[in-house]
Parts: structure tokens; C-alpha cells; sequence
């Protein structure tokens, strides 16, 4: 293996098996990782390399390095389709697919995709044949019925969530909170609540913070108030509604 001479004695049982081939284990170790391999040229750079013999008659090692194998890949320019930056992509099979730079892009679009308004409409629709709204959730379509007619929708999928009530047109989110499950019970009596009721509200808080980011406006009304004040709901509404107003 590395040519170096070395004495074995003649009668040495593996000289007769054919051992006594190389000086040391290590030259041993390297000459059985060398068995199968052949020597070829690199498709990139033109140098060879050692390669297993059977991935090279696979056709799989082509290349001497993860460096080569890169600079021969075929790079596509396109245009997200949100913000307008070029992405430059390796030419795949799904390239074609690739609409978008990122997720928020991806996120951000949604509202405005054709087919995705397909999609969440026919989600709507079947959510509406299957449940049955609460009583705090009738009376805050009452309510919008009264504050924002014919512009509002009800259970509305949004991103990766469906809110109780959505007013596309001011990217206003208008939600009916029990005040068990949402953890309003728990903070008036002083206590901690429960881990499933304070994973709910770690929900709430994040889902506000994404819907923020993402341009829309949340409201939160508690079951309690829509119950025993829908008066003070519906003004809490109208301001919202009105403040957008403002903005515009």
C-alpha cells in the first residue's frame, strides 16, 4: 500500500494464505477502503477523483466536490409575485411552482390570490352547513349587521386561522371570547388558569400580533359584554370601524 519494505518470516502461516501483504494495520484499514473504487474525472473541473465503482456505473458520482456540483446547476431569476425581488433558483422540477421569496410574501398575498378566495370560500361554506353559531355569536352578528351591513363576513379564514367575524374591505377582525376559555373567569377570581385555558390565551396573543403585522386590525369582545352590554360592543365597533375612516 505505501511501498514501504518491511520482513515477514517465509513460514508465517499467512504468507501461505496469501497474507503478509502490507506493514501495518493502517496500510491494511486504507487498502480495504480502496477495494472497488475506481479513478474519474471530475464533470466540473476535469480532475479525477476517487469514487465507489458502483455509484459511478449508477451515475451518481459525477463530481469531485459539493463546490462543482453547485457551479453546474442551472440558476432561474424570477420575480416574487408580492414584493417584486428577483429569487435566484436552481432549476428543479418544482421551480415552476415558486411563486413567492418567503413565507410573509406568501402570507401577505393570500388575501388577493384568485384561487385562494376560491378555496376559503368554499371552506366557508361548509363551516357555515356544519356549525352552529353560539348565543354570544348571534348577537355580535347582530351587531355587525347594524354597524357594517353587507361589508362584513362571518367565520372568515384568515392565514392559518378562521375568526369569528372578518370586514375585508378595512382589514378588521372582530372576535366573540368566552370568558372560561379565554381566560377572563380565571384573572377576576385571581388565579392562575388552567394550562389548556392559558395556551389559549398564548394563542389570542400571538394571532393578534401576526394579524397586526400582517396590516389587520383585532378586537376582542368577551362573552360577558357581548351578553350584558351589546350597546357598548356595537360603539366599540363603530369606532374601530370609524377610526379606519379616519385613516383613509
Amino acid at each position: 500500500m505505501c511501498g514501504k519494505p518491511f520482513e515477514v518470516l517465509p513460514t508465517h502461516q499467512r504468507i501461505k494464505n496469501g497474507g503478509g501483504q502490507y506493514c501495518s494495520p493502517d496500510c491494511r484499514y486504507a487498502a480495504a477502503s480502496l477495494s472497488g473504487t475506481v479513478m474519474v474525472p471530475c464533470r466540473a473541473c476535469g480532475e479525477e477523483f476517487r469514487a465507489q465503482r458502483s455509484r459511478v456505473e449508477r451515475g451518481r458520482k459525477l463530481y469531485c466536490s459539493e463546490a462543482c456540483k453547485f457551479s453546474e446547476q442551472v440558476r432561474v431569476e424570477r420575480a416574487c409575485e408580492h414584493c417584486g425581488d428577483v429569487m435566484i433558483l436552481i432549476h428543479t422540477r418544482d421551480v415552476e411552482d415558486r411563486r413567492f421569496c418567503s413565507r410573509r410574501c406568501y402570507d401577505l398575498s393570500r388575501p388577493n390570490d384568485p384561487e385562494i378566495l376560491a378555496h376559503m370560500a368554499r371552506i366557508r361554506n361548509m363551516q357555515r352547513q356544519k356549525k352552529q353559531p353560539t348565543r354570544c355569536e348571534k348577537i355580535l352578528y347582530d351587531l355587525m349587521d347594524e354597524a357594517a351591513p353587507g361589508t362584513w363576513e362571518r367565520e372568515f379564514p384568515l392565514f392559518y386561522w378562521t375568526v369569528d367575524v372578518a370586514v375585508p374591505r378595512r382589514k378588521l377582525v372582530v372576535q366573540a371570547d368566552g370568558d372560561y376559555w379565554h381566560g377572563l373567569t380565571a384573572a377576576k377570581a385571581g388565579k392562575s388558569p388552567s394550562p389548556s385555558v392559558a395556551l389559549t390565551i398564548a394563542k389570542d396573543r400571538a394571532q393578534d400580533k401576526y394579524l397586526a403585522m400582517a396590516g389587520w386590525r383585532p378586537l376582542r369582545l368577551w362573552e360577558s359584554e357581548l351578553k350584558q352590554d351589546p350597546q357598548w360592543c356595537l360603539r366599540r365597533i363603530k369606532a374601530m370601524l370609524l377610526a379606519e375612516d379616519g385613516d383613509d
